[in-house]
């Protein structure tokens, strides 16, 4: 349990890929990290896809404007293009994305995610993204290992996420 009490928060819109969600929030509670979902949507769940059909609903933890990120270890934005592309979107969810960047908390993105963080101009080597390849197993073992050394609130430096990666641009 190397996540023990810590909070990572997943943001999530219609179209967020269901087995992705499904396997990093079940992975990391089996780490001990608490997970809960917000969306820019002003909805109560949200519609997740499976492939190419429609997945089962999410329920939304947390409004979007009742976030405090000081709250939270980590920003976490799953892939699923649709999903994505609400929060390319989404003033709120770029923004969202843009306070934790500023204020130092580890961002990890997966697949068409990195699109969303490109969107919000966080444009920086101590993001975490899983590359084209890499499965998810492995991303999540490597967030768990930097999540597990960084204090509360602290920032993942950017020779810690060299080592798993760096940002890349999409465009």
């Amino acid at each position: 349990m190397k996540l023990l009490g810590k909070k990572l928060l997943i943001l999530v819109a219609d179209g967020t890929n269901q087995p992705e969600l499904e396997s990093l929030s079940t992975q990391f509670e089996c780490e001990g990290a608490m997970t809960y979902t917000t969306s820019p949507h002003q909805y109560l769940t949200v519609e997740t896809t499976d492939g190419a059909a429609r997945g089962r609903d999410v329920l939304i933890d947390l409004p979007i404007d009742s976030i405090t990120v000081t709250d939270f270890d980590a920003l976490v934005v799953p892939d699923g293009k649709m999903g994505v592309d609400a929060i390319k979107q989404s003033a709120r969810a770029r923004s969202l994305i843009w306070s934790f960047h500023q204020a130092g908390i580890a961002l990890f993105a997966s697949g068409a995610a990195v699109e969303a963080l490109h969107e919000s101009n966080v444009l920086s080597p101590a993001v975490m993204v899983r590359e084209q390849g890499q499965g998810l197993g492995q991303f999540i073992d490597e967030a768990v290992m930097l999540l597990s050394e960084q204090p509360r609130g602290g920032y993942m430096l950017a020779d810690q996420a060299a080592s798993v990666g760096a940002y890349r641009s999409t465009m």
